[in-house]
Parts: C-alpha cells; sequence; structure tokens
C-alpha cells in the first residue's frame, strides 16, 4: 500500500505521468523495505534526499538557457 500510495502521489513529479508513477512507486516499495529491515527511517529519508538532489539538480541546469 505504502508503494501504491507513493507512486500515484508522484503523478506529477519528476519524471511525470504513468512512468513517473511507476519508478515511484518502485521506490516506495525500496523505501519501504529499507525500513522494514533497519527498523528506522535515516536510510529511507538519505536515499529520498539523494534522488531528490539528482532531481533538483537536473532541473536547475535544465532552467539555464546557453548564452543567458
Amino acid at each position: 500500500m505504502l508503494a501504491a500510495f507513493f507512486g500515484i502521489f508522484h503523478f506529477y513529479g519528476v519524471p511525470y505521468g504513468v512512468v513517473g508513477v511507476l519508478l515511484a512507486a518502485f521506490l516506495g516499495w525500496l523505501l519501504g523495505k529499507t525500513m522494514l529491515e533497519t527498523r528506522g527511517l535515516f536510510w529511507a529519508w538519505f536515499i529520498h534526499f539523494l534522488q531528490d538532489v539528482w532531481i533538483f539538480v537536473f532541473m536547475a541546469i535544465g532552467s539555464i538557457t546557453p548564452g543567458g
């Protein structure tokens, strides 16, 4: 259930649409698995943080126009 909700709530995320939902659902499953196996939140938070860093970096790079 966690993976499904995580995926659905990321429908308008990066990447968006069905591909984004599937990727986010897989990530939700992975993060849920880390929380169950480690009995904590740190690794789930850290993995999500690292992914967000990459997303924001690529969004920032894409927002800069050549010569601008």
